[in-house]
Formats: structure tokens, C-alpha cells, sequence
């Protein structure tokens, strides 16, 4: 069934107007409600990027979004509106309920919302009947397509997504703008291979998204969180499954193309963990995007970069980075050879940015404190 122009257009607006506008409120409340101010402890985080008490309830305004504008799809493509809600939501309203209590300063712990992520993809398979058929592998698929193969890789895959859009979280319009990407490139795909439906959530979640990113970037009004953070990767993990179990037109690795920053992020932020022996939840600030920043707050004020513009810069200093895949998974969604190429080259060049950021912001400090020393002299 294709997409409805006008039926679209009002879910969407909804959708974006829904976002904003409990965005909006939640910062209002925040003032008089403490919970929803933000925590000192956030503050003083190792991965912390701000200096002020600001809400962290910012994917409250993204669900309520999402729901309104399924609601809307739902009722104007005739589906029973019970049977939507529940396929698409169930699984969706756990993670939300779990992460805001993280959110809200209740301490649920990362293995918490980890596990909490698994069940609802669990709920979220099996409601809708659908895992997980492969990963590009060419004949070993034909195993991994095995129930008792298929649902647990399912599981993990969704779980590290979103988590991996909940480490990118760190500077104001990253994680959502990844988000925002990856949901828009996930509708130009399913509309190439007619999957309207998919295309719907996906725009209707790149949507949602729009109308938090009004309120975060740049200025960071109000932030992702928890919530927003795990609902954006584990509705995108969902979409991208969807997309691949569509008539096999369209190779996994296109997806993982698609949503390739946090997947980057949690494989290279594993493997650095696991090097230095230390836990896979212990935070650190050797994600790229917190070297871009210390990066940036090297330079001092009297440079001419004032101190405001250095969380929202190093989001656009990055955008380049995380929108070229996304780009060409568009351009090679049926191409199993082209799509994972892309992916050994892209994972190559993360690597490298990875290990030589260290390293170029040390040299970077150093001529910095030179030049200062040489001007007091």
C-alpha cells in the first residue's frame, strides 16, 4: 500500500509538533520540579559535556511524537488501531519506562537498561514474528536463519545499537542527528523496494526526532537522555530488521551503513575496554566525538571560539563523518559486495581516527602551551 501525501504530511507535522511541544514543557517544568532539572552528579560524570542542570527527559518528547504520529498512520492506512499499537509499541513502552527511570535519578544501572532493551525486542519479535535473517554472510545465512541463531544475534544486535546511540550521546544534536539521519536514509531505501510501511515509521521518527533537536541543538535546552537515546537505536535496530527481511531485495550491511556511528562507537569503545581490562559499562572520554571536544576546548576564548559554541561545533565537525554512510548505504542497498566494502573501509578509517585523535590532540595541547609560554615571554 503506498504513502498517503496528505495522510503523511499530518502525521508527521504531528509528529514534530507533539516532539517540540513536550520538550518545551519539560524544560518549563524543570524549574519547579527538581526531578526534572537534571542531577549535580551529571555534572561531574567523566563523560560530562555541560556545566549547568538541564533536563534529561528530552525522549519523552520523541515517544509522545512517535505515538501520535502512528496513531494517525495507523487510523489512515486502516489498521486495526490495537493491533499497531501493540506490534509496534509494547516493546518500545518498557525500554521507555525503564530508561526515564534512570533519567528521573531513580539509578537504574547500564546493565539494567541493557537487559531491559533484550526483553523488549524479545517482545518486539516475537509480537511481530520477525528476526533477524541474516547478516550478509552469503552461505553461512543459511545457519544463521535458525531460530535458535536468529533470535538470540536479534537480540544482541538491537541491545548494541541502542546502546550505541546512548554512548554518542555526549555532545548536543549527535546521537539525535545520527537518529535523524539514519531514520531519513531508512525511508529512501524502503521506498526504493515499495516496504511503505517501514518508510512510515521511519519518517514519522525522523520526525519526532526534528521536534527535539529544536530544543537541544544548539544550545542544549533540554537533552536525549536515557529515553530518548535507547529509543532512537532500538527503533532504528527494529526498522533495519524490517528492511531486511523485505523480500531479501536489501543486504544487512546496507543497514549497518545506515546506523554506522554507534555501532562504530560501542565495536572500537569494546575493544578499548577490553585492551585495558576494564569493564565494558565503564565510561571513559576516548569516544571521537568527546576528542573533538576536548579538542575544541583547547583552544582558548581569546581564539575567537567562545566557550558556548564548543559543544554544538564539534557536532558539525563530525557531520560530515556520520552522514557518508548513511549516503552510501542509500547508493548500494542491494549490493552485498559494494555495501560491505563500504563497511571495511569506513571501519578503516575509524580505526585510524581513533587512534591517531589521542595522540593529535596531545601535539595540538602542546603547541597551544607553547605558543602561550612564547607570548608571556
Amino acid at each position: 500500500m503506498q504513502l498517503q501525501i496528505t495522510e503523511m504530511s499530518l502525521a508527521l507535522t504531528l509528529s514534530a509538533l507533539v516532539s517540540a511541544s513536550i520538550c518545551g514543557l519539560m524544560i518549563a517544568a524543570s524549574r519547579d520540579v527538581p526531578r526534572l532539572s537534571g542531577r549535580i552528579d551529571d555534572i561531574d560524570a567523566l563523560q560530562s559535556a555541560h556545566r549547568r542542570l538541564t533536563p534529561r527527559v528530552g525522549g519523552l518528547g520523541i515517544f509522545a511524537g512517535l505515538c501520535s504520529g502512528l496513531w494517525i498512520y495507523g487510523q489512515s492506512a486502516g489498521y486495526n488501531e490495537a493491533t499497531i499499537w501493540f506490534a509496534v509499541l509494547t516493546g518500545p513502552i518498557l525500554l521507555t519506562i525503564v530508561a526515564l527511570m534512570e533519567d528521573l535519578g531513580f539509578g537504574i544501572q547500564a546493565r539494567g537498561r541493557l537487559l531491559a532493551t533484550v526483553a523488549a525486542s524479545g517482545i518486539m519479535g516475537f509480537s511481530l514474528d520477525m528476526w533477524l535473517p541474516g547478516l550478509g554472510l552469503g552461505y553461512l545465512d543459511t545457519y544463521l536463519s535458525a531460530p535458535w541463531l536468529a533470535i538470540p544475534i536479534t537480540l544482541f544486535v538491537t541491545a548494541a545499537l541502542a546502546h550505541g546511540f546512548n554512548l554518542i550521546d555526549g555532545v548536543n544534536g549527535l546521537s539525535s542527528g545520527v537518529g535523524a539521519v539514519g531514520a531519513l536514509s531508512c525511508s529512501f531505501i524502503a521506498l526504493q523496494v515499495d516496504a511503505y510501511e517501514v518508510a512510515a515509521v521511519s519518517f514519522i521518527l525522523g520526525a519526532s526526532i526534528l521536534g527535539f533537536l529544536v530544543f537541544n541543538f544548539p544550545f542544549g535546552w533540554i537533552f536525549l537522555g536515557d529515553t530518548g537515546a535507547y529509543l532512537i537505536g532500538f527503533t532504528a535496530a527494529w526498522l533495519g530488521i524490517a528492511l531486511i527481511n523485505h523480500e531479501g531485495q536489501i543486504t544487512p550491511w546496507a543497514i549497518v551503513l545506515t546506523f554506522y556511528w554507534p555501532l562504530a562507537d560501542v565495536l572500537f569503545a569494546v575493544i578499548r575496554r577490553g585492551f585495558k581490562g576494564q569493564s565494558l559499562f565503564e565510561p571513559d572520554k576516548l569516544h571521537l566525538h568527546t576528542i573533538v571536544l576536548r579538542l575544541l576546548s583547547a583552544f582558548k576564548p581569546t581564539a575567537g571560539l567562545n566557550v558556548r559554541w564548543r559543544n554544538p561545533l564539534a557536532t558539525l565537525v563530525l557531520l560530515p563523518f556520520f552522514i557518508a554512510p548513511p549516503i552510501v548505504g542509500i547508493s548500494v542497498y542491494d549490493n552485498h559486495v559494494i555495501a560491505f566494502a563500504a563497511v571495511c573501509s569506513f571501519t578503516l578509517v575509524y580505526g585510524l581516527g581513533s587512534i591517531l585523535a589521542r595522540p593529535f590532540l596531545a601535539r595540538i595541547r602542546t603547541l597551544l602551551h607553547r605558543n602561550v609560554a612564547n607570548k608571556k615571554s
